[in-house]
């Protein structure tokens, strides 16, 4: 039934994440807003995503540290993770769901790349920026599914900004960030 009614597709939708890009998130940098040091904070992130499959995760593995051990990690979907460090909430996410968790306002987003902010209790800790390359194979196909009449799309769940930028970069009709799943 699929391959009989490929005839009549008008219009293709992409993810970002490993899909458009590579889905290898790096950490570009690291932005402190306590007292904590970088390998403190970036610890305390490892701890946190080592609980989580997003590709988020993958930016961390090599900071974890058993000294910061994170307990009763949650998963919440689209948002982000929280889990208990020294009795106090810790967490991890974009910062619409870190405010939200926290009451923390004002989160600086960073001009370029993905951040993602860490919070224990009510103080911001860090923002990560992490950023990702596109497929080479990316624009190259996008304008030959151009050629055939097709309208491209890319819908993320990432923060807008940075579809955004990532957009600008490609041969695409439209795009949304900020989708649920």
């Amino acid at each position: 039934h699929t391959l009989e009614s490929l005839d009549r597709i008008d219009t293709v939708v992409f993810d970002k994440t490993g899909t458009l890009t590579e889905g290898r998130l790096t950490l570009r940098s690291t932005r402190l807003f306590g007292d904590l040091d970088t390998a403190a904070c970036l610890a305390l992130a490892a701890g946190l995503e080592r609980y989580s499959e997003h590709p988020i995760a993958a930016a961390f593995p090599g900071y974890f540290d058993r000294r910061y051990s994170v307990t009763d990690v949650t998963n919440h979907l689209g948002g982000g993770l929280t889990g208990q460090y020294l009795g106090q909430e810790l967490v991890i996410g974009h910062a619409a769901f870190v405010g939200a968790q926290t009451g923390i306002e004002h989160l600086p987003e960073p001009d370029e790349g993905l951040g993602l902010f860490l919070a224990l209790g009510d103080q911001r800790l860090a923002r990560f920026t992490l950023d990702d390359q596109l497929r080479e194979e990316a624009s190259d196909t996008l304008r030959q599914l151009k050629h055939l009449g097709l309208q491209t799309i890319l819908l993320s769940g990432d923060r807008s900004s940075h579809v955004q930028r990532v957009a600008g970069q490609l041969p695409l009709d439209a795009c949304k960030g900020q989708a649920s799943p």
